[in-house]
């Protein structure tokens, strides 16, 4: 499991998650750090690309094609699975 911080806080993927992580990582910092820290379950209940599959309109014919217009195309469509870092293609 590997825990990702985001923001203010931490994702730990659903099939990770179970009761008293959080209590957990609450133990591990402050045994480790000496710093008392709270943690809080958020839910995840509206998904970013439900938000995109409903106001996702754009104009998929062109006259003119480039690479640069199927690139934009490419991270619009599928920027939730794939990532680019320091040239790298994940």
């Amino acid at each position: 499991m590997i825990p990702v911080f985001y923001a203010d806080g931490l994702i730990v993927e659903k099939s990770n998650y179970y009761d008293g992580i959080l209590n957990e990582f609450k133990e591990l910092i402050k045994n480790t750090f000496y710093i008392d820290v709270n943690f809080s379950e958020k839910k995840m209940t509206q998904d970013y690309c439900d938000i995109l599959d409903d106001n996702l309109d754009f104009k998929l014919y062109n006259d003119v094609v480039t690479t640069g217009l199927l690139s934009n195309y490419f991270k619009i469509l599928y920027s939730d699975k794939f990532m680019v870092h320091d040239v790298q293609f994940f």
